[in-house]
């Protein structure tokens, strides 16, 4: 279809652009992982294989975005299993530390701002950046420089087999007051603050910056289940009883 691409304004030939990366939802190709909209308690029966997607890019535009999702790919499933993590004083959390040199920070940041902005700017998807969607649509351009308390992804790794691991989706949820995006990806969720200027609290501020920025990160892993799995696992209930057919 023609239409205006919503990355450089032209008028092309509009392709169907993955919101979450298509190749997140093939990391197995024999498990069947779900789309789901939390909030309409609806299963994506249609894309669930290869994930939600609307006419928002032209081809070209999609591939620069592409980039950053090859590296993140790379990155979450490929480096980040064979990290070594450390225990905490939290039972079922661990730990790892990567500095500056163990990874590309602009790639890896990018890439999460990349993954808000579709979102928001999604028909389909109920939620939004608001005014912060203009400035993430800068910083993609290269018209506005980042800045560290913008945007800042807190990553968890999910090692607990659990059956709700099977769900890959977006929703909204308010952390401290404050409105934040969240992915669930297959082993993983991570939740993108999108101001930590907005953070009253200094010392809060303080280590939420240090899970995210250019000195290095900190990754979460959780072998235990946790509220967000209860939540989903009452979600999956719901929608079997409405789908009773599905698998």
């Amino acid at each position: 279809m023609t239409g205006i691409c919503k990355f450089c304004g032209q008028t092309k030939t509009i392709i169907q652009s993955h919101i979450i990366p298509k190749s997140f939802y093939q990391l197995k190709k024999q498990e069947r992982y779900e789309g789901v909209e939390p909030h309409k308690l609806f299963l994506d029966t249609v894309h669930f294989q290869n994930g939600h997607k609307e006419p928002l890019l032209c081809k070209e535009c999609d591939n620069k975005l592409g980039y950053l999702d090859h590296y993140a790919y790379r990155f979450l499933f490929d480096e980040v299993p064979q990290l070594h993590f450390n225990t905490t004083l939290l039972p079922g959390i661990f730990t790892a530390h990567l500095d500056a040199k163990e990874f590309n920070y602009n790639n890896l940041k990018r890439f999460f701002i990349s993954l808000v902005w579709r979102a928001s700017i999604c028909q389909l998807i109920p939620s939004s950046l608001g005014a912060y969607e203009k400035t993430a649509f800068k910083i993609l351009k290269n018209e506005m420089n980042d800045a560290e308390t913008l945007f800042v992804p807190l990553i968890y790794r999910k090692e607990n087999n659990h059956v709700v691991d099977c769900i890959i989706g977006i929703y909204e949820r308010n952390f401290a007051g404050y409105n934040q995006f969240c992915f669930r990806f297959p082993n993983y969720d991570v939740m993108i603050l999108t101001d930590l200027d907005t953070i009253k609290d200094r010392l809060q501020k303080q280590q939420l910056q240090e899970m995210f920025s250019h000195k290095g990160i900190i990754i979460h892993k959780l072998i235990t289940p946790t509220p967000l799995d209860f939540k989903y696992a009452y979600i999956m209930t719901e929608m079997h009883k409405k789908y009773p057919k599905h698998p």
